[in-house]
């Protein structure tokens, strides 16, 4: 970013968002506007800053410039899918480098740029975890009938 090669930056975001268990990747601006995403019909588009990925950090009249990242995530499912889905927000944050390049307008004390907003599809993970479920279940049913059977068998040897 720091060279500012804007063709360059939505390349590389479009070439995340292909990744299979990616949903999308974009960028937003200070004031909430979307300028890159791997989604080319979100550009442009302002988000609501009362929206679970915001209200955190917005829910003050001057946003917050830090936030840990227990509350920067939220796991969500989207109203037509049964996909759980990751989101996770880090701060851009302005550096010397920024604010000292010729190619920059922000001044020193605009401590954070915009936001990378990635969201990450849970399906695969939920997968393995109904595998894992379904396992313990094999695992502690074949664990009580085993049990059962050498109980059965003492008490009748021994009755």
């Amino acid at each position: 970013m720091l060279l500012n090669n804007r063709s360059h930056i939505s390349e590389t975001i479009r070439t995340i968002g292909r990744q299979a268990f990616i949903q999308e990747v974009r960028i937003l601006n200070k004031e909430g506007i979307t300028i890159y995403s791997s989604d080319s019909t979100a550009i442009g588009h302002t988000v609501d800053k009362k929206a679970d990925a915001c209200y955190a950090c917005h829910t003050a009249n001057e946003p917050l410039e830090s936030l840990p990242i227990k509350e920067r995530t939220r796991i969500y499912t989207l109203p037509e899918d049964s996909t759980r889905l990751l989101g996770i927000i880090n701060p851009i944050y302005s550096e010397r480098s920024c604010w000292e390049a010729a190619c920059h307008v922000h001044d020193a004390e605009q401590k954070v740029l915009g936001v990378l907003d990635i969201i990450v599809s849970l399906e695969t993970i939920d997968q393995q975890i109904a595998r894992a479920k379904f396992k313990m279940f094999l695992f502690a049913l074949t664990c009580i009938l085993a049990l059962s059977g050498v109980l059965w068998y003492f008490v009748r040897r021994c009755g």
